[in-house]
C-alpha cells in the first residue's frame, strides 16, 4: 500500500482506540503539519507507521 492508504488506516485505528478527550484531541489536533511530517519525513525513512503514536 502507498502512503495515503497506510495513513488512513493508521488514523482510523487510533481514532477507534480512543475515547473522550483523547479522541477529540486526535480529531482536532492532527492537521496539515503533522500529515506533512509523516509524508515527507517519516514515510520515506520507514515506509510504515508501526509503533508510532499520533
Amino acid at each position: 500500500m502507498g502512503f495515503e492508504e497506510e495513513y488512513q488506516s493508521f488514523m482510523n485505528a487510533h481514532l477507534q482506540a480512543r475515547t473522550g478527550e483523547r479522541f477529540r484531541r486526535l480529531q482536532e489536533g492532527h492537521n496539515q503539519a503533522e500529515m506533512l511530517f509523516l509524508k515527507q519525513v517519516w514515510w520515506p525513512s520507514f515506509y510504515q507507521f508501526s509503533y508510532l503514536h499520533p
